[in-house]
């Protein structure tokens, strides 16, 4: 077995991100990093008890070369008997009517692409080949956005239950040797080296200019995220615990959830744990959090007067009464303004 095979499986294992006789669906792409992905998974399919689907999906942004890369993946899925499905997304269509980029259209969909597939293949896992390369990357690119202390953790080796990242703590070297030692090609991804695209800004410029201070500044950015991804887990305890003594949750007459809790047991609580507290009452409210929302709320809590409201998109409402904060929808999930009623 080959090194790489025998981390990915101590890996697999350590972190129970597979278990005995799951079905896996592999994201390819006809890249090297997909490709060692699906090479090793086949490999351990026997050892694991694997069945393994691969699926392509096409964007449309790049006509020229993926009529190329499907027969790279055809030949490769045959070789390795991994049925192979190819899906088409119009990428160019979405982002216009999303008015979001091609980068966030593209992912989008290909995600979607790959829940549906996992559901009509009775798929346990969905695993795709994210490397620490891509996490050193993706905790810049958050950082560059904007972002809290979740988002600098960077990428999980298993998120949601069922999205795999079993190549997370392998170098993009490591991956070329494999390839290379197992004799397996790849093909290039043309759209790698736009600079349009701001991903490719931090890779092909961003990360070699900070290596010019710090020549180990991905493994400091990696270990970054590992370090807040431990205190994630710790804080993301402590906020469910809070939460359960805290908060009160019912549901109206329309089947929407209702929050209430004590201005007293909020502002008791250290301020991080308040942020967090009001992150998750917008996400139990279905509304996505932000934080100017979350720094509305707590002046609120903290400055408000009795009686003090404050009005979120689609007719949430939170209101300090009594010493108490509530979130509702008194008209129901609508745009509404004015008064709550």
């Amino acid at each position: 077995m080959h090194s790489l095979e025998k981390k990915i499986n101590r890996i697999v294992h350590d972190k129970q991100l597979l278990t005995r006789s799951d079905v896996v669906l592999v994201g390819v792409s006809a890249g090297p990093d997909s490709t060692a992905l699906l090479l090793v998974l086949s490999r351990l399919q026997q050892a694991l008890g694997l069945r393994l689907f691969a699926v392509y999906v096409d964007h449309g942004l790049r006509p020229g070369e993926t009529p190329a890369e499907k027969a790279f993946l055809g030949k490769l899925c045959g070789e390795l008997a991994v049925p192979l499905t190819i899906e088409s997304v119009d990428v160019g269509h979405e982002k216009t009517v999303q008015k979001e980029s091609a980068e966030q259209a593209a992912r989008r969909l290909r995600y979607g692409v790959f829940w549906r597939l996992a559901q009509e293949c009775g798929a346990d896992k969905i695993a795709v080949g994210h490397t620490a390369d891509d996490q050193a990357e993706e905790v810049v690119l958050r950082l560059l956005r904007g972002t809290a202390r979740a988002g600098l953790s960077g990428m999980r080796l298993m998120r949601y239950g069922h999205l795999i990242r079993p190549l997370l703590q392998v170098a993009k070297t490591e991956v070329y040797t494999y390839l290379q030692e197992r004799g397996q090609g790849f093909m290039e991804d043309s759209s790698n080296h736009a600079s349009i695209y701001l991903r490719n800004q931090v890779r092909l410029e961003v990360l070699p200019f900070l290596r010019r201070y710090n020549p180990s500044v991905d493994s400091s950015l990696r270990n970054l995220a590992l370090i807040l991804q431990d205190e994630e887990d710790l804080l993301a305890r402590q906020t469910d615990g809070e939460w359960s003594t805290l908060a009160v949750v019912v549901t109206d007459q329309r089947g929407l959830p209702v929050v209430t809790w004590s201005c007293a047991g909020f502002t008791a609580l250290h301020v991080a744990l308040q942020r967090r507290i009001a992150e998750k009452m917008f996400i139990v409210m279905q509304s996505p959090p932000s934080s100017d929302k979350i720094k509305q709320l707590l002046y609120l809590v903290e400055h408000g007067q009795g009686g003090g409201q404050l009005h979120f998109a689609h007719g949430l409402r939170a209101l300090k009464e009594k010493g108490e904060m509530r979130f509702w929808y008194p008209q129901g999930r609508v745009k509404c303004k004015g008064d709550l009623a």
